[in-house]
């Protein structure tokens, strides 16, 4: 197995293990008998741990030279975690082991990042990062749909076993994966001043964070979206899968678009475009017409999770690539989302579902604008 495939391999199984568990965890937790505030509690802290915990593992990964073994240790990690879930129903129970679990995952994506980076960096094919990546969308929108076909309803307690077994394969796949680091070694001394005053790179993270907060908001609200305008069941499914399955060819041909409008043209492309979709929500009230806005969802993660994930590398020498993409994934993921899903509930609450898409509008364009700015003159990567 060559290691483009093994790379193919841990981005399907670490997408599909999400489609499979974090999708129809709050789904679980209803199951299992928590009460609305409970399971509010527990979803708020699985992101915060997740943002807290990032940026420490992407500096023991550089640092120490262990990435590799943190990626594959967190695998087996949040497979052991995830079976002590059906242990006990008990709240505080289920909060530990939250925690763990987010603790485990945190690392899982940016370091499977910062790996297939450093491989593709050697052959100087980083561009065509987007054809090892889509392995992800096509195993995300697979999995869920068939997790939620075959597994939702009286047996959601099965996700648990299914996300476990994935972690463990993703374990064994991940500690086969090539590392390589740089050759100048990563010091906590040298590397703070460095990351602290790249202010290009700061600034790249500050964008990501507001425009993360959009992100964080439609995961959330889609469905309740999809319930307020009066979507089957079948539609809200189609909704999900449908983002999933435009991501592949795009990120297919993510190379060729860099190559031939250039970096930043294609990272601003979806984020300028975003804007359309929240539009297009404050006016939809026919639930099949969600489907196709879709599409803007799928350009969007072909400028963040891939034009956005190669850009922010950029902006920082190699021997910090794992930090770089766990600060960069906290901001989009983690920090972004908790601030606009906490302000979308505000607006839900006191103006109902238009005045969010409203204020992701606004979000988006605020954010757009700190990046177009945060991209004029980044600083060079150097090493230290």
């Amino acid at each position: 197995m060559t290691p483009s495939v093994r790379f193919q391999l841990s981005y399907l199984l670490f997408f599909g293990a999400i489609g499979t568990f974090f999708n129809y965890y709050a789904l679980y937790l209803r199951w299992d008998g928590l009460t609305g505030t409970q399971i509010g509690t527990i979803l708020a802290v699985m992101s915060l741990s997740r943002v807290i915990s990032q940026p420490v593992w992407g500096l023991l990964g550089d640092i120490y030279r262990i990435r590799k073994f943190i990626l594959s240790g967190a695998c087996f990690g949040s497979a052991l975690a995830a079976l002590a879930l059906p242990y006990s129903s008990d709240f505080v129970w289920v909060l530990a082991v939250t925690i763990l679990l987010s603790l485990m995952n945190g690392p899982l994506g940016p370091f499977t990042d910062a790996l297939a980076l450093e491989y593709l960096e050697r052959d100087a094919q980083r561009e065509q990062f987007g054809k090892l990546r889509l392995w992800g969308s096509a195993g995300f929108a697979v999995i869920s749909l068939l997790v939620g076909a075959l597994v939702i309803g009286e047996t959601v307690w099965l996700i648990v076993y299914l996300y476990s077994a994935i972690m463990a394969l993703m374990g064994l796949v991940t500690a086969t994966l090539p590392d390589h680091p740089h050759a100048t070694r990563a010091t906590l001394r040298g590397g703070a001043p460095l990351l602290l005053a790249n202010r290009g790179f700061m600034r790249v993270l500050a964008a990501t964070t507001v425009l993360g907060m959009t992100l964080g908001v439609v995961n959330a609200y889609l469905i309740i979206y999809l319930s307020d305008i009066g979507a089957p069941g079948w539609v809200s499914g189609l909704a999900f899968a449908f983002a999933g399955v435009l991501e592949v060819p795009l990120m297919a041909y993510a190379g060729a678009l860099i190559k031939r409008f250039g970096l930043r043209a294609v990272l601003m492309g979806g984020v300028l475009l975003h804007p359309l979709r929240w539009l297009l929500y404050t006016m939809i009230t026919v639930p099949i017409l969600v489907v196709p806005t879709q599409i803007f969802h799928s350009i969007a993660m072909l400028s963040f999770l891939i034009a956005g994930v190669i850009f922010a590398d950029q902006q920082l020498p190699p021997q910090w690539r794992a930090t770089g993409q766990t600060a960069y994934s906290a901001a989009l993921h983690g920090i972004g989302p908790s601030i606009g899903v906490f302000g979308a509930g505000v607006l839900y609450e006191q103006f109902g579902i238009s005045a969010v898409w409203w204020g992701c509008l606004v979000a988006n364009l605020i954010g757009a604008a700190m990046l177009m700015w945060a991209m004029r003159n980044p600083q060079p990567a150097t090493a230290s």
